[in-house]
């Protein structure tokens, strides 16, 4: 309609805002280690970046690119029973009242090893602080694809995949990964020594009428 019924010819990104790289979040796949992330280890090894390889490809199933490495970074979290792990970083570019999407994926490191794909929740936290969360319109999506490579007990790793909506408040938002459950306290189903995967770190602003 913007092109073809009302015969302009800018933009329409430009209209709503909207660019492939917006600028609010830096090395959001961790391929540059922890650069731009305030690392806030419970105690010392429980937070690392490091590089699996295939990973990009399984699981998560990225578009092969030219770089078939893509999403193979990560950082992991080892569930310490001292406090959470923690990493945080600086959000930008907001626009004050503008919604916002964030979106990140997490896995088990011990599935990822050993190739299993049972689907199930883990215990992982995002929080803001100088914006405001719309829970009612976030979810947690638990991998639960059937099917092909995807069938019961075939050697694909199942992934969480965080979908949270929040409002910008400021031009700027901190943004804090835990692995502890908002409340602060443990889970059982997350005993000490539990290593999760996070990747593919996004934020990008969300279209509404």
């Amino acid at each position: 309609r913007h092109y073809f019924q009302e015969g302009h010819t800018n933009l329409l990104s430009d209209l709503y805002g909207f660019k492939y790289l917006p600028g609010i979040l830096e090395n959001s796949d961790f391929a540059e280690g922890l650069r731009a992330w305030d690392s806030l280890p419970a105690e010392e090894g429980s937070l690392r970046a490091t590089n699996i390889q295939g990973y990009g490809q399984r699981p998560q199933v990225r578009w092969k690119a030219q770089d078939r490495s893509a999403g193979d970074s990560v950082c992991i979290f080892r569930r310490s029973g001292l406090a959470p792990n923690a990493m945080r970083q600086t959000l930008r570019n907001l626009q004050t009242g503008k919604t916002y999407l964030l979106l990140f994926s997490v896995s088990d490191l011990a599935d990822v090893k050993a190739g299993k794909g049972e689907p199930r929740r883990f215990v992982f936290h995002a929080s803001f602080s100088n914006a405001e969360p719309l829970p009612q319109r976030s979810s947690v999506h638990v991998d639960r694809r059937t099917g092909r490579q995807f069938t019961v007990g075939s050697a694909w790793p199942r992934l969480n995949v965080h979908r949270i909506l929040f409002r910008a408040k400021a031009p700027t938002a901190s943004l804090t990964l835990k692995d502890w459950p908002e409340s602060g306290v443990p889970g059982a189903e997350a005993p000490v020594g539990h290593e999760l995967l996070v990747n593919y770190v996004q934020v990008k602003p969300y279209f509404e009428d």
